[in-house]
């Protein structure tokens, strides 16, 4: 492993990796694959297999169901006959499985050093120390007033268990990026302002499309003294962006993008209020979700880059009124709808 691939928080964590044992170092591909294959059949219904999207085809191939992570939670706590759930994914995937699990039910992670460095960004302290902070520079935490407390924690799921446990119990709520502007809409329904955390980039991109201006959002930077702010600006924002964000958007830029997508592909473009779809073959498409921009000209520069590059192709729909889970368009969707969050 090249040391320098890996970013901070997995160089801090990097050595609760638990060694191999060297009779497994020493195995080929093939030797694995039939030890793995044969544990499996031993435990038979014993065991689940939990393969995220993110995992390589080596992990994939022996997952009994594959998905993002919320999904997979879901699945293992519905197998009522599994008494392990080995979940193939990250420290806060597993926790979450660890929630919804049935009471004889044990969740593993293979890897304990398997982090997100974007649940990684807020620790339990950290929100416990702002919360303390955002009362001291007088916002009402938990006190109730006309029917609504001064703010309402949002995290997105992508967070760890404690982090939920204390959103949670601050009249807080989880979110999905699927769900995060019905999740944004009901908490304000009952508090006048938002601490939405960890992720910045979903925060400011579904509070800005549901109309909240820039200059009443403002970012929280837990490693510095009353999060970098001032009272007043505390006070004027409606929105209150925890600094964090998912690494692996920070690495890509649009001329990468260019280089790598094979444009010939693709005979149309449809555009939603959350996605951009670029769809090839009879019913096949590629989903690039809008929360991925860091901010509105990142995908302004996207969206030119499919104009320039399909043109003709490009049609944007937006939705009335609920929207649904495939664009408006005479796109004949798979008869399994892919998973979206």
């Amino acid at each position: 492993m090249d040391i320098k691939l890996l970013n901070q928080v997995e160089k801090e964590s990097i050595g609760e990796r638990q060694p191999l044992p060297e009779k497994y170092l020493r195995l080929s591909d093939d030797e694995m694959d039939a030890r793995i294959a044969a544990a499996k059949a031993t435990l038979g219904e014993r065991v689940v297999i939990l393969g995220h999207h993110y995992q390589r085809d080596e992990v994939i191939k022996f997952a009994d169901f594959t998905g993002d992570s919320l999904k997979l939670s879901r699945e293992a706590a519905n197998r009522h006959e599994a008494e392990f759930i080995v979940f193939c994914g990250v420290h806060f995937m597993a926790e979450s499985a660890d929630i919804l699990r049935q009471p004889h039910q044990k969740v593993v992670l293979p890897d304990l050093a398997a982090g997100c460095s974007m649940a990684d960004m807020a620790a339990p302290d950290q929100l416990e120390m702002t919360w303390r902070e955002l009362e001291q520079m007088g916002i009402r935490t938990d006190s109730v007033e006309n029917g609504k407390q001064g703010i309402i924690p949002v995290t997105y799921i992508n967070s760890s268990a404690a982090i939920k446990a204390f959103v949670g119990a601050h009249g807080g709520i989880v979110c999905t990026s699927t769900n995060a502007a019905a999740v944004m809409k009901w908490a304000w329904e009952r508090g006048d302002k938002l601490l939405m955390l960890p992720d910045q980039h979903l925060g400011r991109n579904t509070g800005w499309k549901m109309g909240v201006p820039l200059d009443e959002m403002i970012v929280w930077d837990p490693n510095e003294m009353w999060g970098g702010v001032t009272a007043p600006q505390i006070e004027k924002s409606k929105l209150i962006l925890w600094k964090g964000h998912c690494s692996v958007h920070t690495r890509f830029t649009t001329a990468q993008i260019d280089a790598l997508i094979q444009w010939s592909l693709y005979s149309r473009v449809v555009e939603n209020e959350r996605f951009y779809l670029l769809i090839y073959g009879q019913n096949m498409l590629s989903v690039i979700p809008k929360r991925a921009f860091a901010n509105a000209h990142e995908e302004m520069a996207f969206n030119q880059l499919l104009r320039r590059k399909l043109p003709g192709c490009f049609d944007s729909k937006r939705v009335r009124g609920q929207m649904s889970e495939h664009p408006q368009t005479n796109y004949i969707p798979p008869a399994a709808p892919p998973d979206w969050r």
